[in-house]
């Protein structure tokens, strides 16, 4: 038990220190978009106790589905598991503490690479009926305004609940309705153009994510957290899942047998 407060007082601290400042949050959100099948409590965690982690997954996982085997005395990171009965922790470990058996390839994690732009840029603009991609990052920036805007509503659901003994309790209705979307917006543009392997800091400047400041308290980060790692998730696992059916269709690019991470 001791050890489980001490990952959950962990959390807590971590979720307060990334949201001090948008430089805090974007570092927060360079470990987020490389973690994105996770959920945003799972991510904080991940980013408190592994900054750096490019690819995790469960012992079992490694073992069973990918073919690589954990190193020995490798330190897993401790996740809060609340699907039980009781809280408990389970553990992930990054790639890097993973060694080859079998013979078995390293796992396939996609990249953005030139030769998927054509098809990448195509497929975005049909799937979210974009009228400009020109680029990448145009793209990227017309997704996040178009998605923040349609989920802001649901977002902010139970927000008057949980904003008292926050600085988003200062602000009027209008203000807060603002520094949700414009907050959303920013993360999702920053995480999904990292992920994506673009100049991240270029295209979402500290100026974008002053508002994360306002979200000073654990329930009403979690809101935003939350939605931000689910809708994260879903344009990255469309983007992902093309590169991967471009690769798999040009043999001419390597590509791992393995599950995808």
């Amino acid at each position: 038990m001791d050890k489980l407060n001490n990952i959950r007082d962990m959390a807590a601290a971590y979720a307060q220190w990334a949201c001090r400042s948008p430089r805090d949050w974007m570092r927060f959100l360079d470990t987020a978009s490389r973690m994105y099948r996770y959920r945003f409590s799972d991510q904080m965690l991940i980013f408190a106790q592994r900054p750096d982690a490019t690819a995790c997954a469960s012992l079992d996982v490694w073992n069973s589905r990918v073919g690589r085997w954990v190193n020995r005395g490798a330190k897993g990171i401790a996740l809060m598991d609340d699907t039980g009965a009781q809280p408990r922790l389970r553990y992930v470990f990054d790639v890097s503490d993973t060694h080859t058996v079998r013979n078995s390839p390293y796992p396939y994690i996609w990249r953005v690479e030139s030769q998927h732009m054509p098809h990448l840029l195509a497929y975005l603009a049909d799937t979210y009926s974009l009228p400009d991609v020109s680029s990448l990052s145009r793209a990227l920036e017309q997704i996040a305004d178009q998605v923040a805007g349609d989920y802001l509503d649901d977002a902010m659901t139970g927000i008057e609940e949980e904003m008292p003994g926050s600085r988003l309790a200062e602000l009027d209705e209008a203000e807060r309705r603002s520094a949700f979307f414009e907050t959303m917006r920013a993360s999702l543009l920053y995480a999904t153009a990292r992920r994506c392997g673009l100049d991240a800091d270029a295209l979402v400047p500290e100026s974008m994510l002053t508002g994360i400041q306002y979200f000073d308290r654990e329930p009403v980060l979690a809101l935003l957290g939350d939605t931000i790692s689910s809708l994260t998730e879903t344009i990255l696992m469309d983007i992902g899942r093309e590169i991967r059916a471009f690769d798999r269709e040009n043999p001419q690019i390597p590509l791992a047998k393995t599950e995808s991470l």
